[in-house]
């Protein structure tokens, strides 16, 4: 029920700012951004052109929903996707629009291999080889199955640590997990950080392994963004016994 008062109060704002002679309405995700704007232009019968910037799950998901998103995304004047996996996934709606792939950039003065960092390794006091992931916790990114696979990686190298950056819904039982498996000084949970210490964690030094990598195996990504800063900056170095979880 939460979701009619959020859509309501969306509708409220779209009308306030387009009284300020907005153009273009600029919609991230189709659902439900993309479906407040078309709704709005319907309802006030606004001139008011919508694009329509789809970035995966809103596609890849709620697929109850696929006639909701064929209405919103074939009543918007532009539609891009962040890659042409997403794009062929769109079309599939049997939508009519023409869409255009617009992938998601790296900023270069961030991301290279000159801008080393380490930070992490003194902040949370890491000496030997360590495992990264960054990102929400939700039960469909695996990060279970990434604290399961630690079991494996210390015993070959017992001083691994992994760094989990970020915060959500499963952070209470992957930690118990981690205590289950008797991983509480091996595995570290920082929490949800700023973008400038999210910068320095994509920098460091250390051998990295983004769970992107291991997502493949576990849920559909439209553009692996993420992994994509990795390799500008050239900080990927997966040894042979990290590699053992891209099999598992």
């Amino acid at each position: 029920m939460q979701i009619i008062p959020f859509i309501l109060a969306e509708l409220f704002a779209v009308r306030r700012l387009v009284k300020k002679k907005i153009n273009v309405i600029h919609a991230h995700w189709c659902i439900p951004q993309g479906f407040v704007a078309v709704a709005y232009k319907l309802l006030f019968f606004s001139k008011v052109k919508i694009i329509c910037t789809s970035h995966g799950a809103d596609i890849y998901g709620l697929r109850k929903y696929d006639f909701i998103k064929r209405w919103v995304l074939n009543r918007c004047d532009r539609i891009t996707a962040v890659s042409n996996a997403l794009k062929a996934e769109i079309l599939a709606l049997n939508v009519k629009v023409d869409v255009k792939v617009i992938p998601m950039g790296v900023d270069l003065s961030l991301f290279n291999p000159n801008a080393k960092s380490g930070v992490l390794q003194s902040r949370y006091s890491i000496n030997g080889p360590l495992l990264l992931y960054v990102g929400r916790l939700s039960d469909k990114k695996g990060v279970k199955y990434l604290i399961s696979a630690m079991t494996k990686i210390v015993r070959s190298v017992p001083s691994t640590k992994l760094l989990i950056v970020g915060d959500g819904e499963e952070l209470e039982s992957l930690s118990d997990l981690s205590s289950d498996l008797g991983l509480s000084n091996e595995i570290v949970f920082a929490g949800a950080v700023k973008i400038v210490i999210y910068q320095a964690t994509m920098l460091t030094q250390t051998y990295l392994l983004v769970l992107q990598l291991f997502q493949m195996t576990v849920i559909q990504k439209a553009l692996g963004w993420c992994l994509l800063n990795l390799l500008v900056a050239d900080v990927i170095r997966l040894q042979p016994i990290y590699q053992q979880l891209l099999i598992l």
